[in-house]
């Protein structure tokens, strides 16, 4: 078998292995489909992904947002980046909130929509500081696309 095939085969299993029903499977999933970063980044494993970033053990939505985050612009689909917004940004655990700022920042201009940049203004609220400055770092890759609304309200984030 040629590396190729065994990384598909490999890929493969580890997409079976994020439905699987114990966590720790789940998040060493998540895991080992980090360290393949851009590879791995096939529909199928996305699309898991990002029904993962709703798991209810924070170890497996964390490793989500970490495997999507070294992905980078390949994972930037919308559902992703909706996914990142709509249920990171407001997750109960600081650490998610911190891992979808992060994915958003790597994902740059392609996830730089006027929601994303408007969602990543109110995270500069955050009361954790990782938080806010990591939403700082993902709005700086996406300051190019920033309409005059989200503009004034980056100017007016502090008042």
């Amino acid at each position: 078998m040629d590396e190729k095939a065994a990384n598909n085969d490999v890929i493969n299993r580890l997409v079976t292995e994020l439905g699987d029903e114990t966590d720790v499977v789940r998040k060493s999933a998540c895991a080992a489909l980090e360290k393949m970063d851009e590879k791995a980044a096939t529909d199928d494993v996305i699309n898991k992904l990002v029904t993962a970033l709703g798991d209810e053990n924070y170890d497996v939505r964390w490793s989500a947002y970490a495997a999507l985050r070294t992905m980078g612009e390949k994972a930037a689909t919308n559902d992703v980046i909706n996914s990142l917004v709509t249920v990171a940004l407001g997750d109960e655990n600081k650490d998610v909130s911190l891992g979808a700022c992060k994915a958003l920042e790597k994902m740059g201009e392609k996830a730089a929509t006027n929601d994303v940049l408007n969602k990543l203004v109110t995270a500069l609220g955050d009361e954790n500081k990782e938080v806010r400055v990591s939403a700082c770092e993902a709005l700086n890759k996406g300051a190019k696309a920033a309409d005059n609304d989200v503009i004034n309200r980056l100017v007016t984030a502090n008042d």
